[in-house]
């Protein structure tokens, strides 16, 4: 009893450790991603520690990753929802349409595309790119433009001037 005890603990601890290095703070990730593979902690411990727990924590990378990438769908269906009423084209992963105008003064056209492949959102002006805005990950596209998604501020060039 006290190896399983022992095993799960360390289990708990190098998950937990590894989503705070990696800013999830939550610690119920751990058990949900778990859920996500269809694996219990329990079944981690009895499986052995040492031999099977770099397995996991790479299965766990894995759903964090496909976890914040749902997540980004998420964001950007429930802004095309609010917006025009329909759900977001996942279709091509590299090009995903999100904003569309014409400048009220000049008509020209103003684009936007968010790039889930490479993490970079990108504004067309005219059909020509006019700025990338590119992310170290999925994770902080996410945090610093998908969970804020605003129309009218997508659309304005002073939005896209550079920092």
């Amino acid at each position: 009893m006290d190896r399983y005890d022992n095993n799960t603990t360390r289990f708990i601890k190098a998950a937990v450790t590894y989503c705070r290095e990696n800013d999830w703070d939550n610690t119920d990730i751990v058990e949900a991603l778990c859920g996500t593979f269809g694996v219990s902690v329990n079944q981690i411990a009895d499986a052995g520690y040492q031999n099977i727990v770099q397995q996991y924590m790479n299965e766990i990378n894995k759903g964090v990753d496909r976890y914040i990438l749902e997540h980004a769908k998420k964001l950007i269906t429930d802004f095309c929802l609010k917006e025009y009423n329909c759900e977001g084209d996942f279709s091509d992963l590299t090009c995903i349409n999100i904003a569309y105008t014409c400048t009220s003064d000049e008509e020209i056209p103003i684009q936007i595309v968010v790039d889930l492949v490479h993490c970079e959102m990108k504004c067309y002006l005219s059909g020509e790119l006019f700025r990338t805005r590119t992310y170290d990950s999925l994770g902080d596209l996410t945090a610093a433009e998908l969970e804020y998604l605003n129309f009218d501020e997508l659309v304005s060039l002073t939005y896209w001037e550079e920092d």
